[in-house]
């Protein structure tokens, strides 16, 4: 059960316990609910500071390399192709690849670079010329299909994090995912991709988006995966708007799946960027202001060398808009004024709250899914401090969930020089 106490506080009841969360620093106290009734009374009246939100300036520090827009599959809901494109077929040649190295080389070695598609291998050339001369963090997003042993090789020595797309087991993965020519099985050919990488020593993180063909059984998909394919990290996306999209999702069974996945992940010690990304902020006790980088620290560049802050807004931007929604943030928007998790949430994606809602509004189904996370962490919290019949700092017991096999930031939502951590994006 929950209640507010005060304009900051936010009381959960559970185990006997009463949680209290300052919803703006993010401090949390846990009292013996026999005591509640007189320690409530003692908080109501005591003056409450004010919280003055400082929104963070941001600065360039991420460029996604969008090296094409052809790809060999048609994913069911992807939103490249389901939105208006401006540059269908295309493909990035070496003239922008080396400009937006230029960039990378003055932004320096804490800059991140998102190679995507598209799938990016189709135009491999330009891929391993970003990828080999791009001294910073490196990143490449690919469907799995393409990776040969010689793509491999040049991925695991140009320390490349590799992050594959795959929805979950044979026929859940072949539900959503076809090729475009025949529209045959893909799964087989994304397990032999991720085998090679795997055999080759890459980094490599998974990424499901989640829909009617996997979300109820999200949770046994990850128990499943981390024994078959024990990679870095794993992704379980919300299907981004597009054209068509299903505005039926059922999104209440998508935040049940993932409060079962942060258990699992926290005993298995594997990075779910879902989840760690709304953890971090109440581990570390920072407001959380974006929620993606796309709120002005990164710049997504187009094969012609078109530029925009998010690789959906393209379609209806001008370029060249990577301070757009600066301003756009939970302590900016009135419906997020009452919020419980104001303080780990971020506003979820701008591009999905525009699309299905209006622009003073976010998407609903991140607060469904961040409210039911925080309720899971507050009850987590307590019981895991307990576990041992001693106090725990909270940084130890989730230090495992909360970097991806040496990168400490979720790749496109937080910018690389982890400020919260005092140092480098790599740990």
């Amino acid at each position: 059960m929950k209640s507010k106490i005060t304009e900051r506080l936010v009381a959960y009841s559970f185990d006997n316990v009463v949680a209290v969360l300052d919803r703006y620093s993010l401090e949390l106290s846990y009292f013996d609910s026999s005591d509640w009734d007189t320690l409530q009374e003692e908080m109501i009246s005591r003056p409450q500071p004010e919280f003055k939100p400082k929104i963070p300036q941001s600065s360039l520090s991420t460029i996604q390399a969008a090296v094409t827009t052809e790809c060999n599959c048609r994913c069911s809901y992807c939103q490249l192709y389901g939105n208006p494109l401006i540059e269908k077929g295309a493909y990035m040649d070496r003239n922008v690849a080396d400009s937006i190295l230029s960039r990378l080389h003055e932004l320096g070695q804490d800059a991140l670079l998102i190679v995507t598609g598209g799938e990016p291998l189709l135009n491999w050339e330009v891929t391993r010329h970003l990828l080999t001369e791009a001294e910073c963090l490196k990143v490449l997003f690919t469907n799995g299909t393409l990776i040969t042993e010689e793509i491999a090789v040049m991925l695991r020595e140009t320390s490349t994090c590799v992050i594959v797309s795959l929805d979950g087991r044979h026929h859940e993965h072949n539900a959503a995912r076809r090729y475009c020519l025949g529209g045959g099985d893909t799964y087989l050919d994304v397990e032999k991709g991720i085998s090679i990488a795997k055999n080759a020593e890459c980094r490599i993180g998974l990424s499901l988006v989640a829909g009617h063909h996997n979300v109820y059984e999200l949770s046994n998909i990850f128990a499943e995966l981390v024994t078959r394919f024990a990679p870095e990290s794993f992704g379980f996306n919300l299907q981004h708007y597009a054209s068509g999209s299903d505005k039926k999702f059922p999104v209440r069974a998508y935040a049940d799946e993932l409060s079962k996945i942060f258990s699992l992940a926290k005993t298995a010690g594997v990075y779910v960027d879902q989840v760690a990304r709304r953890l971090k902020p109440l581990v570390t006790r920072s407001f959380k202001y974006h929620d993606c980088s796309a709120c002005g620290s990164k710049l997504v560049v187009y094969p012609s060398g078109k530029t925009s802050n998010c690789i959906n807004y393209i379609a209806y931007s001008n370029g060249n808009d990577s301070n757009i929604w600066q301003e756009r943030t939970p302590v900016t928007i009135s419906g997020c004024k009452d919020c419980e998790a104001i303080g780990i949430c971020g506003g979820g994606c701008p591009y999905d709250g525009l699309s299905y809602n209006n622009a003073g509004s976010v998407d609903r189904r991140n607060c469904i899914v961040t409210k039911k996370l925080l309720k899971a962490f507050v009850q987590d919290i307590y019981r895991s401090r307990n576990e041992f019949g001693r106090y725990q700092d909270i940084s130890d017991i989730y230090s495992e969930m909360l970097t991806r096999g040496g990168i400490s930031i979720s790749i496109g939502h937080e910018i690389p020089k982890d400020k919260a951590n005092k140092g480098s994006a790599w740990k």
